[in-house]
């Protein structure tokens, strides 16, 4: 009896496929080794800002102002880079927009951005680098002749 050897490759191939298959989903989406993210977000949320204030945004939700950097401050498990900071604001200011900064082991760093007077919404490509152990928070600040800002969201890009 002949097989031919297509025949063979094709059923090795549709009998392999499977286990071959199953190998890259042992790295978990997202990531580039099974350890690292690849890419992922830093996001909050705060309550009003008065004008003259400032306020800290930890990673998450918290709807009471948090007046010191320490109680913000999220530790990063590994080495990479925050970029493109976003935020937005359910009141435009009608006098002098906040400055919104991404602080880096509980400093303020060059990812910052002042928004516009009248905006609702502000970002900026800039970034900065952080170390494993080293922590992140957003700190927003709002000028003394400012008008709340309403509820703001701030995200900003890992990497």
């Amino acid at each position: 009896m002949y097989i031919h050897r297509s025949l063979i490759v094709a059923a090795l191939l549709l009998f392999a496929a499977p286990a071959f298959a199953q190998v890259p989903s042992q790295i978990p989406v997202g990531t580039s080794s099974g350890a690292v993210p690849a890419k992922g977000i830093y996001s909050g949320i705060s309550s009003t800002i008065s004008a003259g204030a400032t306020d800290f945004i930890t990673n998450g939700v918290s709807t009471a102002v948090i007046s010191s950097r320490p109680n913000a401050a999220a530790i990063m498990p590994y080495t990479g880079t925050a970029s493109n900071l976003t935020c937005s604001f359910a009141t435009a200011s009608a006098t002098a927009g906040p400055t919104i900064t991404v602080g880096v082991n509980q400093s303020n760093s060059v990812l910052t951005m002042t928004c516009a007077t009248g905006a609702t919404t502000c970002s900026t490509a800039l970034s900065v680098g952080f170390t494993s152990g080293q922590t992140l928070d957003i700190q927003v600040n709002n000028a003394a002749n400012a008008n709340a800002t309403g509820v703001i969201t701030c995200a900003f890009q890992l990497s």
